[in-house]
């Protein structure tokens, strides 16, 4: 309804919004590209503050070179089921928090004559929802470690019991 759009337009104004900017040069042989420069400085930027942003959407500027992105926080939004569901919700219920998160995240990257300019300019306050840690998703690395780890830690458990 209308209502959640304009309390939605008067929280944007009053949240500080911070901003980072990278100036790449050409990427020389065993240097990293500037979309992982971005992707990692990300990644910590999450695991400091206890928080995730996902993808909204993305698009390629008529003008060339110019690349926009645009991230929201992963609690914002409310759940909606897909199709018809036969099984009910899991009892833990979903990630969502039912309002919308004014934390953002505005990327974006310009190239010209080989140097990278990214721009990201985010929104760090969340409101309607708690930090949580359990509500995370475990990154990629996150993920092959606790996998790595699983098998020592069964066959010392079973060592434990006998």
């Amino acid at each position: 309804m209308r209502s959640c759009r304009i309390s939605k337009q008067i929280l944007v104004p009053l949240v500080d919004t911070e901003m980072v900017v990278w100036f790449l040069g050409p990427i020389s042989n065993g240097g990293s590209y500037p979309e992982e420069e971005f992707v990692n400085w990300k990644l910590q930027f999450e695991k400091d503050s206890q928080s995730s942003f996902v993808i909204r959407n993305s698009w390629v500027k008529k003008e060339p070179g110019k690349k926009l992105s645009y991230y929201i926080c992963h609690r914002s939004g409310s759940f909606k089921p897909k199709g018809e569901r036969i099984r009910h919700m899991k009892a833990s219920g979903s990630i969502k928090s039912g309002s919308t998160c004014p934390a953002v995240m505005n990327v974006t990257a310009v190239t010209l004559d080989g140097i990278v300019e990214i721009n990201v300019r985010y929104r760090s306050v969340h409101v309607g929802h708690d930090l949580e840690i359990g509500k995370l998703q475990l990154s990629k690395n996150e993920r092959v470690d606790l996998a790595a780890s699983l098998p020592a830690a069964w066959y010392s458990c079973g060592e434990n019991i006998r």
